[in-house]
This record gives C-alpha cells, sequence and structure tokens, in this order.
C-alpha cells in the first residue's frame, strides 16, 4: 500500500475536467523516486503533461513503507546502565 498526500491548493484549474456525468477530474503520473527523500518519502506525484515544453507541476508525494529502510540508529544497549541507574539488581 501507498500512502498519497496531495496538495489540492497547487492543482491547476485548467488541468482539472468535467465528465459527462459532472464529475471533476485531473490526470495525475505517479513514479517511484530513485532514493527516500529526508522526509521518508519514495514516490512523487506531478500532473500530467500533455506535451514535454510544459511546466512540470508537482503536487504531492507517497511513502510506501516496505520501500523505507529500518532505522539505523542503534538499539539502547539495557547492560549498560551504569551503577547509577538506581535499580537494586
Amino acid at each position: 500500500m501507498i500512502k498519497l498526500s496531495i496538495c489540492l491548493s497547487d492543482l491547476p484549474k485548467e488541468k482539472i475536467t468535467t465528465a459527462k456525468n459532472g464529475k471533476k477530474y485531473i490526470n495525475l503520473v505517479m513514479w517511484e523516486n530513485r532514493e527516500v527523500d529526508k522526509f521518508g518519502n519514495t514516490h512523487s506525484i506531478q500532473v500530467n503533461k500533455k506535451d514535454k515544453d510544459e511546466p512540470t507541476i508537482y503536487v504531492g508525494n507517497g511513502v510506501d513503507k516496505s520501500l523505507v529502510p529500518a532505522s539505523t540508529e542503534p538499539a539502547p544497549n539495557i547492560n549498560n546502565l551504569g551503577d547509577d541507574s538506581g535499580l537494586p539488581f
């Protein structure tokens, strides 16, 4: 599962189309990033471009927890509490 976050304020109104049923749609493209970014995002989302000369409009990110590496911080060493731990044993 990939959780997405899309900034609705950044969606260009001219790219939103209305279907025959009256519902509004926008075409988006999502891809997997080469690296997980500093916020833990694994995917990026942009408005679909009809030609390559259109500006790129990024509107969100996604996180696939299965692609985020586990924390690299070492686990605390419970055997190294020292004499001031206050424990009776």
